[in-house]
């Protein structure tokens, strides 16, 4: 097992323990397992893998890792033959407990190797060795045609899959292919593993408080260096407080990203902003609501969105702490995607706290069920407990009401009680209970609707020229309202107010690419817009 989803054992509140004979710890998240079970549940690992497994993410949240208690302990494994006239086998011994044998079976001229006595067709077949065994290979009378043998090598970074098996240990790895004629074909795999760099950020100097100031950033030897400034060396200098990283490549070709560091001040703040909440408003704009500090140092608020780089984070905005505590992301775009956001408090100098917790937004998405039911699926919310999603549904999204609950480690609800099989509006809120009041969070809006808006199928509408490089047109047949241009991220690059069945929009600073324009015009039904979806290409 490499992977364990993200809610297979929330709301399990009991085990008697979790056992993992992998030396790689699976991928886990933080609703993988019920909080309660990372106090009280052993989880047993291989021998000498515990370190291992109390660094890798989300396990570390376990209390009692240990290794297997039979660690040092030796174990025989017997392999026998059938029949010797048929066929031979190898692999046995004396192993460690925890030690891979590897058990062949290799049929004479005139016969086949059908199966091992605990049932497995593999050959070579690999077990994992826990206690004493005798494995019986069976031969069978089968065809002559000798057995097939090829090879090939390869080089991969971090891991390799090979027939829907993915291997991170460099080796080498046999799999046999049975063809229609009963003759095996058996094939090698010499596996070279590159080792990702792993890059570590080293800061010299430090940030005088409203003084001028440099510090340097440096990384390790590398073949090639691309830092969040820029810079394309193995140091950089910087004057701004604020978050860095470096990405690198390696001689053998193999990218790794540095974690970010934070550039802060002598003085800067060391207490930690944190997220209340981040959900969408009546505007379709997600926003971000934060809780005011009690320090007199901070004079504003910075907040991050995390890009396309899963764990890093860029500033979007920053707030006078006398203004509010909100923003509200004008570039971000609900209906596409999920996002995940962090708030630092920045004081006069432009000193930099560290960064708080993330949130992140739900990202509702619908598909037709059985006759007029409705199923809807969404990422789950993450940045504070919650027991309930509460679902709504209307005929517009100002007149939705709650049609259903489910406990929070569902993401999932089918709507069995619609009355037609169109018209309808959908939405998942989340409620965090405080002492005070309830704060709420609220996914984007989905709708029975083909797009998730009412398209006019009747609407004529022309971009040109396409490609283009300055000056994109657009005409309409309809009285368009207002046009938003999206890169192929979700994210909102341009949006023009327009009231007119033409318009003229100047695309030169836009990167190269395909980009989605979106019409609406005035006509649709009551409650909603009108939407036409065309594609163009910015060279």
């Amino acid at each position: 097992i490499s992977e364990i989803e993200h809610d297979a054992f929330f709301g399990c509140t009991s085990l008697d323990s979790i056992i993992s004979y992998a030396n790689n710890p699976p991928v886990i998240y933080g609703g993988t397992f019920d909080s309660q079970l990372s106090l009280n549940t052993p989880v047993v690992v291989p021998c000498g893998m515990v370190e291992t497994y109390e660094d890798a993410d989300f396990w570390y949240n376990f209390r009692r890792i240990q290794q297997r208690p039979d660690c040092g302990a030796t174990y025989t494994i017997t392999v026998l033959s059938s029949n010797n006239a048929w066929g031979t086998v190898s692999g046995g011994g004396t192993y460690m407990a925890g030690e891979t044998a590897r058990l062949s079976a290799s049929a004479n001229e005139g016969y086949r190797f059908s199966n091992w006595s605990d049932g497995s067709t593999e050959n070579p077949h690999n077990i994992t060795v826990t206690q004493d065994g005798t494995y019986i290979a069976t031969f069978v009378v089968g065809s002559s045609l000798p057995t097939i043998y090829s090879s090939f090598t390869a080089e991969a970074c971090g891991s390799y899959t090979w027939n829907n098996q993915t291997y991170t240990e460099s080796g080498e790895y046999q799999q046999t292919f049975a063809a229609a004629n009963s003759a095996d074909s058996v094939v090698t795999l010499t596996l070279t593993i590159l080792p990702a760099p792993q890059p570590t950020i080293t800061i010299y100097g430090e940030l005088d408080a409203c003084n001028p100031s440099s510090v340097a950033l440096v990384t390790g030897q590398y073949q090639s260096y691309l830092w969040s400034n820029g810079a394309t060396t193995i140091a950089t200098s910087v004057i701004e407080p604020g978050y860095y990283y470096v990405e690198v490549t390696g001689e053998n070709g193999c990218t790794g990203i540095s974690e970010q560091t934070n550039v802060g001040v002598s003085n800067a703040i060391t207490d930690v902003p944190q997220i209340s909440v981040v959900g969408m408003n009546s505007m379709n704009r997600n926003v971000v609501t934060w809780s005011a500090m009690a320090n007199d140092n901070v004079t504003a608020y910075r907040i991050y969105r995390e890009n396309n780089i899963a764990n890093v984070y860029e500033p979007m905005a920053t707030v006078v702490a006398s203004a509010q505590t909100y923003w509200i992301d004008e570039t971000a775009d609900p209906s596409a995607r999920a996002y995940r956001y962090k708030v630092t408090a920045v004081d006069e100098c432009g000193g930099e706290s560290p960064m708080s917790d993330y949130h992140k937004t739900m990202h509702l998405t619908i598909n037709k069920g059985i006759g007029n039911t409705w199923n809807l699926i969404w990422s789950h919310y993450e940045g504070f407990d919650f027991g309930t999603y509460r679902v709504y549904r209307g005929t517009s999204p100002s007149n939705m009401t709650m049609i259903g609950e489910v406990p929070s480690n569902l993401n999932s609800y089918t709507d069995n009680t619609a009355t037609a099989s169109t018209g309808f509006y959908y939405q998942v809120e989340v409620v965090r209970s405080t002492r005070d009041a309830e704060i709420s969070s609220r996914s984007n809006i989905v709708t029975t609707e083909e797009n998730g808006i009412e398209e006019n199928v009747t609407m004529e509408i022309n971009l040109f020229p396409n490609p283009v490089t300055d000056i994109l047109n657009i005409t309409s047949s309809e009285t368009i309202s207002e046009i938003e241009i999206v890169n192929v991220m979700g994210q909102v690059v341009m949006r023009i107010e327009v009231n007119a069945d033409n318009a003229v929009c100047d695309v030169e600073d836009l990167k190269s690419g395909v980009y989605v324009v979106r019409i609406r015009t005035l006509s649709g039904v009551e409650g909603s817009a009108t939407l036409s979806q065309q594609r163009f290409v910015k060279e």
